[in-house]
């Protein structure tokens, strides 16, 4: 059997095969506006993986600097970190189990070394010319995305008939999301936005 990571892999290019929808194409691209969402539904669980460019939640790609940066980045964590905010379950109850968001694309590294022992003057100077130096990098790159990853537990996956995503409503620079399911009975992508926020699962 495939394991879950390796089929939420190979289903989109499966998909991609059978169906051409355009729909899922435009998920490849990496589209200010535009998000994906990956679904795995299993017995009595789902996980998911939404991943989407940085500028769509906080309004920037790139390391956050001012303190009006940090705190965006910081509010769209606490967002994000909201599962029950952001997705509701039709046809079964869902509760949440585990979230992990990566914000590392736009969050500021030195702040993870404000209450560290002091360093000596010489090598802090080092170390300011180094992050002058990935930021001149960063400047250049062309995309940075953030992801959040979710897993719930259901009472029955049989029953679930609509996953609704919310995400629109908590932040304005989304405009669509690009949605995979893949489950035991079958497999589906549809464009969500904030007028069509439901995946029908039936």
């Amino acid at each position: 059997l495939l394991s879950p990571l390796l089929l939420l892999v190979l289903a989109p290019m499966l998909l991609a095969q059978s169906s051409g929808s355009p729909d899922y194409r435009a998920m490849e691209a990496h589209q200010h506006g535009q998000a994906e969402l990956r679904i795995l539904l299993e017995t009595n669980r789902v996980e998911m993986e939404f991943e989407s460019p940085a500028f769509n939640l906080v309004g920037f790609e790139h390391k956050a600097t001012s303190l009006q940066e940090k705190k965006v980045v910081k509010n769209a964590i606490a967002l994000l970190e909201s599962p029950t905010r952001l997705i509701a379950f039709g046809g079964s109850a869902c509760s949440p189990e585990a979230t992990q968001i990566d914000v590392s694309s736009v969050s500021n590294e030195e702040d993870e070394h404000d209450h560290e022992a002091e360093h000596d003057h010489e090598a802090e100077h080092q170390h300011e010319d180094e992050d002058e130096h990935d930021h001149e990098h960063e400047t250049e790159a062309s995309h940075a995305d953030i992801i959040a990853r979710y897993s719930f537990s259901c009472e029955n996956n049989s029953d679930l008939s609509y996953i609704e995503i919310n995400f629109f409503r908590l932040f304005s620079g989304l405009e669509k999301v690009n949605a995979l399911w893949v489950g035991e009975t079958g497999q589906g992508a549809m464009q969500l936005t904030a007028s069509n926020r439901r995946l029908d699962l039936n």
